[in-house]
């Protein structure tokens, strides 16, 4: 597995700079797949970022503003040179963050440019985060930041300005530039101890294991195995208390097996209950009511459920029994309402097979027509961490 470093000229780690959550969840990327990476950086950063921190040396950047140039250029760029050769040479690949264009990192521009001399196997990916601009002739040593590094290739963060990128700098051509977008996974931003894997459908259920008959546990299951049957990518966290009992276990594990038999295999199950049989505390059921999209109710019986209003609060798309009438006294008009059946208030489907397929299609239209949680499950899907490394960056590197 290759060596990765990470090189950007932070002094520290601000939470207030987009810049930073970028490389801190390229840096766990790297980690989970294995890289094995080390963060290059000035001195005065002592955060601990969870990988190994090398330093180079912080120079006075003010000069270079404008297109301005300190008398000391030559010198500056041989004390960094220096210093990040001995960074990077058991690297196999360094990322670079804004090195390249920015008028105030020329010193480190050619700093770059001497240690690619030096290591002609080492191969750089040098990402640009400002939008592009027409190439200009500049005066040395201006003119570096339109010229193409060596040993490696640009990277731009979106799609639409590929080509003005490639035109922006000498000797460019297309295979030169490659886009990575920005990751922004869920359980980075919002802080979460949980994840979900990004499916196109996620329910999170809250239940006593002692209940699931009466919770409807069955009817969730066979809703997204209908789903599922609809060509969606499906998730199901049954989070399952009060499970430590031998009746309890044994009706959850029937109730895996009914999965399995209308459609569900494990990959599309989470049962909290593996690893907590008494329950999970309350921030846990936020976080992922947080991660999940769609809340399903099919209860014969509740007062004023809680699960409904923080479920609501977090933005799910609610279903609800409409056997059971007063379940509308909380949202009213504002959630989803089938006939599940209720206590004292029991159904028949003429078809059940078709009944469940005709409710889940008319989840999926609600759903997929609702703008701000199908950007949800766009950002869920496309900017995670897994997207960023299986779909662009693991790619990118291994082409190196």
């Amino acid at each position: 597995m290759r060596r990765v470093g990470v090189f950007a000229t932070l002094s520290h780690i601000d939470p207030g700079y987009s810049l930073c959550a970028v490389i801190l969840q390229q840096l766990e990327g790297l980690k989970r797949y294995g890289y094995d990476p080390v963060l290059i950086a000035l001195p005065s950063l002592k955060d601990d970022v969870g990988v190994p921190v090398r330093h180079v040396p912080q120079l006075l950047l003010e000069p270079y503003r404008d297109g301005g140039c300190a008398a000391t250029f030559e010198e500056d760029t041989l004390r960094v040179a220096d210093a990040l050769h001995e960074a990077v040479k058991d690297l196999d690949v360094v990322i670079c963050h804004d090195i390249h264009f920015q008028e105030w990192f020329v010193p480190y521009n050619k700093a770059v440019r001497i240690v690619a001399e030096r290591l002609p196997k080492l191969r750089w990916l040098h990402f640009t985060h400002s939008a592009p601009s027409p190439w200009q002739q500049m005066e040395y040593p201006h003119s570096l930041r339109y010229e193409m590094m060596p040993n490696g290739k640009l990277v731009y963060l979106n799609y639409t300005d590929h080509i003005r990128c490639v035109e922006m700098y000498k000797g460019a051509e297309l295979s030169d530039v490659v886009v990575i977008p920005n990751p922004m996974d869920a359980a980075h931003f919002l802080g979460t101890v949980v994840d979900v894997p990004p499916r196109d459908v996620v329910v999170a259920y809250p239940f006593s294991a002692t209940r699931m008959g009466a919770k409807g546990v069955q009817k969730v299951i066979r809703l997204l195995a209908e789903m599922k049957k609809l060509s969606r990518s499906v998730y199901f966290v049954a989070i399952a208390a009060h499970a430590n009992g031998e009746r309890e276990q044994q009706a959850i594990t029937s109730m895996r097996l009914f999965a399995r038999g209308v459609g569900l295999v494990d990959g599309d199950m989470y049962w909290t209950s593996d690893t907590h049989p008494h329950g999970v505390a309350p921030h846990v059921v936020r976080e992922y009511f947080q991660l999940s999209n769609v809340f399903m109710l099919p209860s014969d019986s509740e007062n004023c459920s809680l699960s409904i209003l923080e479920a609501a609060l977090t933005k799910n798309l609610c279903v609800l029994n409409k056997s059971f009438r007063p379940m509308a006294d909380q949202l009213g008009i504002h959630a989803l309402y089938f006939d599940f059946g209720a206590l004292g208030n029991a159904v028949q489907y003429a078809d059940a097979n078709r009944w469940y397929r005709e409710v889940a299609l008319l989840i999926l239209h609600e759903l997929e027509n609702n703008k701000a949680l199908q950007a949800a499950r766009v950002v869920r899907q496309n900017h995670s961490v897994a997207a960023m490394m299986e779909k662009h960056l693991m790619p990118v590197i291994e082409s190196l």
